[in-house]
């Protein structure tokens, strides 16, 4: 199988759906990155509201949650879990670089972050017992 993602220098297609729909990226020179999702045969952007130059890079299997990373006010990068058109930071504590990469069906996330050291660490984040319910 082949997948072409619109005309620029530089593309990843980050996850997928149980429905097949593809969740992905592009990367134009000179330009920040920008996320799509490609269902049935058509490219939509994705914007999430309230951030700055976001990329999200990882959705869940039934397509309602999304998580990435994007540039907050104070600068560095916050991950993100976009779900129910809620947008929710997520900062390790005490780092300033966070990034969410995954989902799974239980809502829990995987990432990784900076500590003040300069050292990449995994992580992690196990939603509350009542975050389905907002």
């Amino acid at each position: 199988y082949r997948f072409i993602a619109p005309p620029h220098e530089q593309d990843a297609l980050n996850g997928i759906t149980s429905s097949g729909d593809i969740l992905g990226a592009i990367y134009p020179s000179g330009q920040s990155p920008s996320s799509f999702l490609f269902q049935s045969g058509q490219y939509r952007s994705i914007q999430i509201p309230g951030t700055s130059e976001a990329l999200a890079v990882g959705i869940n299997e039934a397509g309602t949650a999304l998580v990435g990373y994007y540039t907050p006010s104070s600068g560095g990068k916050a991950g993100f879990l976009y779900q129910n058109k809620i947008v929710q930071t997520l900062q390790f504590p005490g780092s300033n670089v966070t990034y969410a990469t995954g989902i799974n069906n239980a809502g829990v996330i995987v990432g990784q972050f900076q500590d003040t050291n300069g050292n990449w660490h995994g992580s992690s984040w196990t939603p509350p017992p009542d975050a389905t319910k907002k």
